[in-house]
Order: structure tokens, then C-alpha cells, then sequence
């Protein structure tokens, strides 16, 4: 009987084991991909720059660099994820490299890439996938993924005057470095 429980537990171990391997490889990917398609957070713009124009200064202290849409190449390689059609894809850039990249959807492609990167990343280890909703604010939903470095979120907003998906990457250790030198300059000015 000993044998028995002895054997259950050895393979109840294993299978968890493996169950937690499986989604530790999928955050490992997230990481060691570090963006989306070709673009990797940390680049220099400057790799960049046949496919991406400057676009504007964001208030947080972001330069935004958005698609060439001049270029044939650019469109061809930014226009789809899979199936799925990209309205808009956004560099975020500070002192000359990619911090950000932000792509956006129509509000209908929600579920479909909330099953992607489930399917690419695992369940959300961070936050799991919510929806809020309220009169004023409409419906949102949110879903997080968290590397050791890279952040993967994924965001549906479904209000009347702003219908749009978001999936979003970020090394958020190079985001805090940003914001401690803006604040820091913006001490400075005081």
C-alpha cells in the first residue's frame, strides 16, 4: 500500500512540476524576445528609422516614433498580428531608445488576443484578466504578464468616444530609471 502512495505522490510531483516548468519557459520567451516582431525594447531608434517616423512629444517625457505609412515595407511588416489587423503601432523612445511599444486594435479583437498571448505567455502572473465596469467610465479590461524584466499588458477599453485594444511592452526597470530622471529634472527647475 506503501508502494502505491509512494508512486501517486512521485507522479502527482511530476506533473506539477512540469505544469510550473511549462509557464516558467513561457515568461522566459517574454524575456528573452523583449518586444514585438522584429522590435526589441532597448533598441536604438535608430535601427528603426526606415519603418518609423517621429511623431510627438508625449507629456510624460516619451518621444513617439508611429509607422511609415509612405513605406510599403513598414506597412507589410506592421500591419497584422496573425490575422488580426493593427490600427496603429506606437514606439515609445527615451534619449534615443525603445522603452515602450504600444500596438492598438479594434475593441472586437479583445478576447481573440487575450487567447494569443495566453497561448504565448501563459496565464496573467501578475494581474489576472479583469473587467471593471462603471457609468462614467465604461468598460475596461485589463490582463498583466510580468518577466524578470519585460512587462506584457493587455488592455480593452470599450467607452462610446475611445474603443480600442492596447497590448503594450515595457522593460519596467528602464521605464523607473526615466521617471527618476524626469522627476529629477523637473526638481531641479523648481
Amino acid at each position: 500500500m506503501l508502494k502505491i502512495y509512494t508512486v501517486f505522490f512521485i507522479t502527482f510531483l511530476l506533473i506539477c512540476s512540469i505544469a510550473l516548468g511549462v509557464k516558467g519557459q513561457d515568461l522566459n520567451s517574454l524575456d528573452q524576445k523583449r518586444g514585438f516582431k522584429d522590435i526589441q525594447i532597448g533598441d536604438s531608434i535608430q535601427r528603426y528609422t526606415p519603418f518609423f517616423k517621429y511623431t510627438e512629444k508625449a507629456t510624460d517625457g516619451y518621444d513617439i516614433f508611429s509607422i511609415r505609412n509612405e513605406n510599403p515595407e513598414a506597412v507589410r511588416r506592421y500591419a497584422q498580428l496573425g490575422y488580426i489587423p493593427i490600427q496603429q503601432l506606437n514606439l515609445l523612445v527615451y534619449k534615443s531608445k525603445i522603452q515602450e511599444i504600444r500596438i492598438f486594435f479594434a475593441i472586437e479583437t479583445y478576447e481573440d488576443l487575450k487567447n494569443i498571448l495566453m497561448k504565448a505567455y501563459g496565464e496573467p502572473n501578475d494581474t489576472p484578466c479583469e473587467t471593471i465596469e462603471s457609468e462614467e467610465m465604461g468598460k475596461r479590461s485589463d490582463c498583466r504578464w510580468k518577466g524578470q524584466k519585460i512587462d506584457l499588458w493587455l488592455s480593452g477599453i470599450d467607452v462610446p468616444e475611445k474603443q480600442k485594444v492596447v497590448v503594450g511592452f515595457s522593460d519596467f526597470q528602464m521605464v523607473m530609471k526615466m521617471r527618476k530622471e524626469l522627476t529629477a529634472a523637473a526638481v531641479k527647475d523648481l
